[in-house]
């Protein structure tokens, strides 16, 4: 029983990590909306919806990049 007990907790402790990993929690980048800024720069190029071209303050990806702020600036530098 106390071996079960074991495989339980480590299966657990795998599957959070795993879970961390995936969303992007160690990746070091600032977020925004559960989005890296990387994801957002990303999402820049394949605008769709409510973005009109020629009005960039409408783009969503562009917001979300200026709501991060300062923090963006080091990853968008090495994006370029």
């Amino acid at each position: 029983m106390k071996v079960r007990k074991t495989w339980i907790v480590v299966a657990s402790v795998a599957v959070i990590v795993f879970v961390a990993w995936y969303r992007g929690w160690f990746s070091g980048e600032p977020t925004y909306h559960g989005k890296t800024v990387t994801q957002w720069l990303d999402a820049m190029g394949y605008a769709n919806g409510s973005f009109v071209p020629g009005e960039p303050g409408t783009d969503p990806a562009l917001q979300a990049v200026k709501a991060i702020g300062r923090a963006a600036v080091p990853v968008c530098v090495s994006h370029l």
